[in-house]
């Protein structure tokens, strides 16, 4: 009986936090590749991944040099940009170039990396009306995809940062 009683406010918990940007509506939240055409036909759009396992010493950087807390649903981050977003990321506004990437270690309350959140510029017609973004959720040391492709809630949640490419973390500095 002890373990119910753990297991469910646990279950709720979670399932809470991953409904925290989450869409009111139904549509697939998956890997949809698919670009509506002019005339109402749909094309196979392929999208690459930017992950690189070795993020933290090699073509990459962060703003900060410590996990910040920030606003829900990733209360506890540390982000690494992709070198070729250098010169743009203190900008007010940008549009970051095919291939940019952004990797987010999103953290537990015990400091624990809980998973690893991704996204890479696409090209042109990828995902027009949200900036050609890739999302990935992958697990804690990175190696299992979780989730990939045109994720509704990632979407939700980054449109607010249209100006800086669907960037919103690029404000994040250490505290």
């Amino acid at each position: 009986m002890k373990i119910k009683h753990f297991l469910f406010p646990a279950f709720m918990s979670l399932s809470l936090a991953w409904t925290a940007c989450s869409s009111d509506d139904d549509t697939d939240a998956g890997t949809e590749n698919t670009e509506e055409n002019e005339d109402n036909s749909e094309t196979e759009v392929t999208a690459a991944s930017g992950y690189d396992a070795d993020y933290e010493s090699q073509g990459f950087f962060s703003k900060t040099t410590n996990v910040v807390v920030t606003a829900p649903p990733h209360e506890r981050v540390r982000i690494f940009y992709s070198d070729d977003l250098t010169d743009l990321i203190d900008l007010s506004t940008f549009t970051a170039p095919v291939g940019a990437t952004a990797i987010k270690e999103a953290y537990d309350e015990e400091g624990n990396i809980a998973n690893i959140l991704v996204m890479t510029k696409q090209e042109a017609g990828y995902d027009s009306a949200n900036g050609d973004w890739y999302y990935e959720m992958r697990s804690a040391d990175g190696t299992e995809v979780m989730n990939d492709g045109k994720i509704e809630m990632c979407i939700n949640c980054h449109t607010a940062a249209a100006a800086k490419d669907y960037l919103p973390g690029t404000q994040i500095t250490d505290q």
